[in-house]
């Protein structure tokens, strides 16, 4: 208990019954962030000093950064700092604008996001600064001139991408205005970038050092063609955005700087952070790879980084020598909060980013330094499983937030993959449709995500960038041969995928029939065909042994999209088509399911109707899908279990899953999940794992699950 060690006998009474006394020279201090958890008796015993966050001013952080500017620079000095003066303090300053008026992504403090433009500026001028002891050539006069040039521009620059950089998407040309207003104002708009690319186009230009003036991000970078034979989830498109936060946090991280990634799912962070890590960084540095979940703890996190450090002296650790490392955390803020609300694995990794090192677990408990080490941290709004991060945390990174695609990258990004793939399998006409066909998804989308919001009973009516990716993962299975015979077909693998990605989630009939009607108008607007041109088949044909029989009666119709690469067992390759006979897929689901009966100890008697043989062509569809999971939600009794069995069967892929008896416990379900993943790595057998809501004995069986997908 501390409260004896602050009363006057200062005894410290530890857990193991040892009381230690303290002499009378001795005091504690403790610097803390608030008070949430201090019980009054405590609070009663300390002297309190409160220090107000705004009463130090950024002039303090400006003043000692401007003193260790190089000293090329030291005649922009005032420059710099009556632009600084201009924007950023005070309450007509562009700080105290976006706490009142805007939405950041994640909440930060000011001083830090000052520090960032800070961090930036000093990465951007690395490239001038050379020192005689380690041989390197002094500047040459072109060079000399180009520093004096950029000076201006890259203080704009690194302004725009640190303190401006916090904001949610909508905030953008709000501080657009804001700083140009500014610009005006103080005389410093011919250092700005230029107007006129939509409402935030000081966001679209890059300040290029070698031409000295602002040129588009996407003028940074050669020409992107894309290879229409790779794994769709490998390609990674350039736009504007992903060169944009590329750009910067190669500089940030060349010069030693710890970078957060802040955004919603699916805006690309980590697919981007990763690909910078592995491919486009100097020798210099070692990627490596965490995520964090909800049940991650700082012994694992400390164990995991122990484990691939070298130790270069005693006491010392870090990468091997001459190398750093680049540690990328994705679902940075996803720990669990303790019962004072602090998450332990953030709490190591403050401890090293203060101190510089930890305390090894063993006796004797030495402190081990750590060197060489730059931290990238992905994480989304905190919210739905995700915590606050502490702001003592947070202050250490410069802070980058991904806004949501414009439609013009998203359609970028989707017309450049669907186009290369049209184009190299169809002729001209097909290929023609691939930019209507994508405006026309991204509208449903955005339709979808502006309307269908989650609600409590439809709290899985979350859509993101990926779904909009499945859609057109479904449209690279189309089948040249078919489109060739019938233009509709590929209309008809449309509309189809679209049902499946967005409608399936659909809990109940007046949202999937308001779905259907926005696919037929967007169709009519933008592809030029209706839903019934697509989907209605031909009037069946009277049988030649039924012509004399008055009484007959066409079979009914019913209008359904079912595509399927099932109809034709033990085809290779197996076609994705349009399943247009009825009769026919009956019998071949009835087949299947014969044969599996034939097969297994536990024989499934099943009647197949159409909304159940429909169901089973869905499965079919997911499991097919590279990186294609599912999750079944029904009431008991629907089917869920038989019928991914049957899929599975059908698509001819072995079937797992676990066993629970007595005493079922973590081990044996490590072991049954070492076995699933041998079976798909080493052996490299098609696998499904179905894991049912009754299997769930523990709830971390469900956290393995999430780290493997």
């Amino acid at each position: 208990n501390m409260n004896t060690v602050l009363d006057d006998n200062k005894k410290l009474c530890l857990v193991s019954g040892e009381i230690i006394q303290m002499s009378a020279t001795m005091t504690m201090m403790f610097e803390v962030e608030d008070l949430a958890v201090a019980s009054p008796a405590t609070v009663s015993r300390c002297g309190m000093i409160y220090m107000e966050p705004t009463t130090m001013g950024f002039t303090p952080l400006l003043d000692s950064y401007l003193q260790s500017l190089p000293d090329l620079f030291q005649p922009h000095v005032d420059k710099f700092r009556d632009i600084f003066d201009a924007v950023v303090p005070g309450m007509e300053g562009i700080v105290f604008f976006m706490r009142k008026y805007l939405k950041e992504t994640v909440t930060t403090v000011d001083t830090c996001l000052v520090k960032g433009q800070f961090n930036l500026m000093a990465s951007l001028l690395k490239r001038y600064v050379r020192d005689p002891m380690k041989g390197e050539e002094p500047l040459s006069g072109e060079e000399r001139r180009n520093a004096d040039k950029a000076a201006v521009p890259l203080w704009i620059f690194s302004m725009i991408w640190s303190i401006c950089a916090s904001v949610t998407g909508p905030g953008r040309p709000q501080l657009e205005q804001f700083f140009r207003k500014k610009a005006e104002e103080h005389e410093f708009a011919n250092f700005m970038p230029p107007e006129g690319k939509g409402d935030a186009s000081m966001y679209e230009y890059c300040y290029d050092q070698d031409k000295c003036k602002w040129v588009e991000w996407m003028q940074t970078i050669p020409e992107y063609k894309p290879n229409p034979d790779q794994a769709f989830a490998s390609i990674i498109v350039p736009t504007a955005d992903t060169v944009r936060y590329t750009y910067v946090i190669d500089k940030l991280l060349l010069n030693d700087k710890h970078v957060l990634c802040v955004g919603d799912t699916g805006t690309g962070k980590t697919l981007n952070v990763m690909d910078k890590l592995n491919n486009n960084m100097p020798d210099l540095f070692v990627p490596m790879f965490m995520t964090f979940s909800a049940r991650t703890s700082a012994n694992q996190t400390q164990d995991f980084l122990d484990s691939k450090m070298d130790k270069r002296r005693k006491g010392v650790f870090g990468p091997p020598m001459g190398k750093k490392y680049a540690i990328l955390i994705d679902d940075f803020n996803m720990p669990m909060r303790e019962k004072y609300f602090a998450q332990p694995p953030i709490e190591l990794l403050r401890q090293w980013m203060d101190h510089g090192g930890w305390y090894e677990r063993h006796p004797p408990c030495p402190f081990r330094t750590l060197q060489d080490m730059i931290i990238v941290g992905c994480m989304g709004p905190p919210g739905g499983g995700r915590n606050p991060v502490s702001n003592r945390m947070l202050r250490h990174f410069n802070f980058l937030s991904f806004t949501d695609m414009s439609d013009e990258s998203s359609i970028r990004i989707f017309d450049t993959i669907l186009n290369s793939y049209l184009t190299k399998k169809f002729d001209k006409d097909v290929a023609a449709l691939s930019l209507p066909i994508c405006e026309a998804t991204i509208n449903i989308y955005n339709t979808v995500r502006r309307d269908l919001l989650p609600t409590p009973a439809k709290s899985h009516y979350t859509f993101n960038l990926r779904d909009l990716a499945r859609v057109f993962q479904g449209l690279l299975r189309a089948d040249p041969r078919v489109v060739a015979e019938d233009s509709n077909e590929l209309y008809g693998l449309w509309m189809h995928e679209n049902l499946r990605v967005f409608q399936d989630r659909m809990v109940n009939n007046e949202d999937r029939e308001w779905f259907r009607e926005l696919i037929d108008a967007t169709a009519k607007e933008k592809l030029g065909v209706g839903w019934d041109e697509v989907v209605s088949l031909p009037e069946p044909k009277r049988p030649p042994e039924e012509a004399d029989n008055d009484d007959w009666v066409p079979p009914p119709r019913v209008d359904r999209l079912i595509y399927g690469d099932y109809m034709i067992p033990g085809a290779e390759p197996r076609v994705y088509q349009r399943v247009k006979d009825r009769s026919e897929l009956q019998r071949v689901v009835e087949e299947a399911l014969d044969d599996y009966n034939g097969e297994t100890t536990a024989p499934m008697k099943l009647v197949m109707f159409l909304d159940a043989i429909e169901h089973v062509s869905r499965i079919c569809r997911v499991i097919r899908l590279p990186l294609g999971n599912a999750l079944l939600l029904g009431v008991g009794g629907s089917g869920r279990q038989s019928l991914t069995r049957l899929a599975a069967a059908l698509e001819e892929f072995h079937l797992f899953s676990i066993e629970v008896a007595k005493g079922y416990g973590k081990n044996e379900w490590r072991d049954d999940l070492r076995k699933v993943l041998l079976m798909a790595g080493a052996e490299g057998k098609d696998v499904v794992f179905l894991f049912t809501d009754t299997q769930i004995v523990q709830e971390n069986f469900l956290e393995d699950i999430n780290n493997i997908l």
